[in-house]
């Protein structure tokens, strides 16, 4: 049976619904206001442990539920489970400390294999991925301590997002000469381009925008997100990747390659679809699909979108705010672009939704994230990828996260014997694709550099005037959006 919280009062046809729920003003007013979404709070038993529906009780779990550790048992007890439902964390310290005390334990326990569940996550914070694939804490550190995350991005280059680096980014630059900290140029609409090292402002859009014609469309040159600086990270996430600042004592990778396994019933998408993606090329984890059509064929662990960066259009109001606090004559500029439009009905969009206060009632992909190794510079949300294995549900499983990890561990622990049919030996799958394995060995693919793929440089680190130590970082967040907003 079908409910809603709203009030359908007088609501007894589709005009009365489209007049209630629907229609709005022009030039309608909103008060948007910074950061995400609070997670609801998670119920606890009389121990203190946050209890999530159908999942065993554990005492290695975050204050919202979103992440917590297992240890399995009986014939069941060389495995640990890290169950992963959202990467949209509040309490990044409290998160440290989970994953400390949970790796400590699978290694005092002698747990030789590692399931990372990400069944129903929805995404989250990218940088949160980041810190699952390469941090744990200083004396902890989570799968892949000595990898650096490789993350290549392009967004399309439109005259809106010129517009933005030309002017807001130039505006932001005076600010930060002035002494305007990083937490308040975040807030203030994005990051401007500059050498994160010296602090210095790179001269002119161009370096980045290029523009690089491909695919029947123009895009910036490929750019990296810079994790290794801590005054970024705090200010963009309020994290520090491990290797960097306080974070640079880390313990021995705790589970070979081998011994981890990402199950997903395909519903992951955004950090969580980043997050699938390190661990399959760099980490060179398999993964395994569960559910699906009744159809002996292959299926995705990846069913959502695998962008690179998403930002709602709360957020993106806030930046076009942001540039007529900053400019005076923002608004002449923006007349007759995208960027005009969204300042002119932005607001009554937002307010069309069933919930205007929610921030993700309206969300755009903003950066498309390119595969290690792709020369056709393809978005990977563009491609299909099999998993390694794919079983299917049982009322049991349903019902019973238990029940999940057990079945997935057997058909592991089996080298995929008992697959659906159909399902194994995909060319897109870990095992089956040259790119990854070389002659049935691991072939390591995270060398980053100064790379050109059809005319667009890979910025990560180095810089093109020599300073060989320095650093480029692109936190871009609303000075990418024009790119996609234009494209609605």
């Amino acid at each position: 049976m079908a409910s809603s919280p709203l009030d359908f009062s007088g609501v007894d046809s589709g005009q009365a619904f489209y007049n209630k729920f629907i229609s709005t003003k022009l030039n309608t007013s909103c008060n948007f206001t910074s950061g995400g979404l609070t997670a609801p709070e998670q119920t606890q038993n009389t121990t203190g442990a946050v209890i999530r529906p159908h999942f065993p009780v554990s005492q290695y779990v975050d204050a919202e539920g979103t992440i917590a550790g297992y240890l399995l048992n009986g014939s069941h007890s060389d495995i640990a489970v890290l169950s992963i439902t959202s990467f949209e964390e509040n309490t990044p310290q409290r998160l440290q400390k989970v994953l400390s005390d949970f790796l400590d334990a699978c290694r005092k326990t002698g747990r030789k294999r590692l399931l990372i569940d990400v069944n129903s996550d929805s995404g989250g914070k990218c940088i949160s991925a980041i810190r699952l694939l390469q941090t744990g804490s200083s004396f902890s550190l989570l799968l892949f301590p000595s990898v650096e995350p490789y993350n290549a991005n392009i967004a399309r280059a439109s005259p809106e997002f010129d517009l933005l680096l030309s002017n807001v980014s130039a505006a932001n630059e005076m600010r930060r000469q002035q002494g305007t900290s990083l937490e308040e140029l975040d807030t203030s609409g994005g990051y401007l381009i500059f050498d994160i090292a010296t602090y210095t402002s790179l001269n002119g859009s161009q370096v980045l925008l290029g523009p690089v014609a491909y695919h029947g469309d123009v895009y910036t040159n490929l750019f990296s997100r810079h994790y290794s600086d801590t005054n970024v990270t705090l200010a963009g996430g309020n994290l520090v990747v491990s290797g960097y600042g306080n974070m640079s004592s880390v313990a021995p990778q705790p589970f070979k390659s081998e011994d981890i396994l990402l199950i997903s019933i395909g519903q992951c998408d955004y950090a969580c679809a980043l997050f699938a993606h390190y661990l399959k090329y760099q980490g060179k984890v398999e993964q395994l699909a569960i559910g699906g059509r009744p159809q002996e064929e292959p299926m995705s662990a990846v069913g959502g979108t695998r962008g690179s960066l998403v930002e709602p259009l709360w957020n993106l109001m806030e930046y076009v705010e942001a540039g007529q606090t900053l400019l005076p004559n923002f608004k002449e500029l923006i007349k007759g672009t995208w960027l005009g439009s969204l300042a002119k009905n932005g607001c009554a969009l937002q307010n069309r939704a069933a919930d205007p206060t929610l921030q993700t009632a309206l969300q755009v992909n903003l950066f498309n994230n390119i595969a290690q190794g792709d020369e056709s510079l393809t978005p990977i949300r563009f491609t299909y990828e099999a998993a390694d294995c794919r079983i299917f549900n049982t009322a049991a499983m349903v019902m019973n996260m238990t029940a999940t990890w057990t079945a997935a561990a057997d058909i592991w622990r089996g080298n995929f014997h008992g697959c659906v049919a159909g399902s194994t030996g995909q060319n897109t799958s870990l095992v089956d694709d040259g790119r990854l394995y070389n002659g049935g060995k691991l072939d390591n693919d995270t060398v980053i550099g100064n790379e050109s793929a059809q005319g667009g440089t890979f910025y990560s680190n180095t810089l093109t005037s020599g300073a060989a130590k320095n650093t480029l970082y692109w936190l871009l967040l609303g000075l990418a959006f024009a790119g996609a907003i234009a494209g609605l």
